[in-house]
């Protein structure tokens, strides 16, 4: 299994490297696939992540230094909602209206790189969880692999947005490699069920707020039909294969 989750990390990489020929996904008015993958997305997290982190509650209940605090994966998740809607918020408030002409592969402020730091750690999370949980399983590494690169697409879309010309040219790259990143220090490195736990959480809460804001950007631009079709045919793909 190790040799196919590093063949699906080196997809869910290609998705990144070639989200900018996604061009459809950046029409106005919104993109129907927008919505889809934010369906698939906010699916995946209800009977998928959050069922994985009831189990490790449980798990943690005994351990030494964490079982002190019942709560803690659910604790863990809020945390990855806040920081990630703070990184958004500070996207969105510091976009500078000369991004859209400015032609250097690496940025001029801060913002860009706080950003793609926190997306890169999300994305090594995503990685080494290939190797951890239901995805040791075909099945499961399947439908983990199909989810992440449907959810992938619609991150792409949204730091295209924010970011412009620099992501094509250097943020892609570093959300790409961050995954095989992730995959590789799985393989070479054992997680403990605590970090594995801990990682499941944060990635839980950063895929809530990621579905959250790119559906709900305001009422005249969401796309009903389409994210109740992603969550519809997620559900379906979850519950009963």
């Amino acid at each position: 299994m190790t040799a196919i989750a590093f063949f699906i990390a080196i997809i869910l990489g290609l998705v990144h490297v070639f989200g900018t020929h996604l061009t459809f996904l950046e029409i106005d008015p919104r993109s129907g696939w927008l919505s889809a993958g934010a369906g698939v997305t906010v699916a995946f997290i209800f009977l998928y992540l959050l069922p994985e982190l009831s189990h490790f509650r449980d798990l943690l209940s005994d351990h030494p230094h964490f079982g002190a605090i019942d709560e803690l994966t659910y604790l863990l998740a809020l945390t990855g909602v806040a920081l990630f809607y703070a990184m958004e918020h500070l996207a969105f408030h510091t976009r500078r209206a000369t991004d859209e002409t400015d032609d250097s592969p690496f940025g001029h402020d801060y913002v860009f790189w706080l950003h793609m730091g926190w997306y890169a750690l999300y994305n090594v999370i995503i990685g080494a969880l290939l190797l951890y949980g239901d995805q040791t399983t075909p099945r499961g590494l399947a439908t983990y692999g199909l989810t992440m690169a449907v959810h992938f697409s619609v991150v792409d879309a949204s730091m295209r947005h924010h970011h412009r010309h620099v992501y094509r040219a250097t943020g892609r790259w570093i959300l790409a490699v961050a995954v095989v990143v992730g995959w590789a220090l799985a393989a070479l490195v054992p997680l403990s069920m605590a970090l594995i736990a801990i990682s499941t959480a944060f990635l839980a809460g950063g895929m809530l707020i990621t579905a959250v804001k790119d559906e709900l950007p305001s009422r005249q631009k969401t796309r009903l039909l389409p994210f109740l079709s992603g969550t519809t045919a997620a559900a379906v793909l979850l519950t009963l294969f």
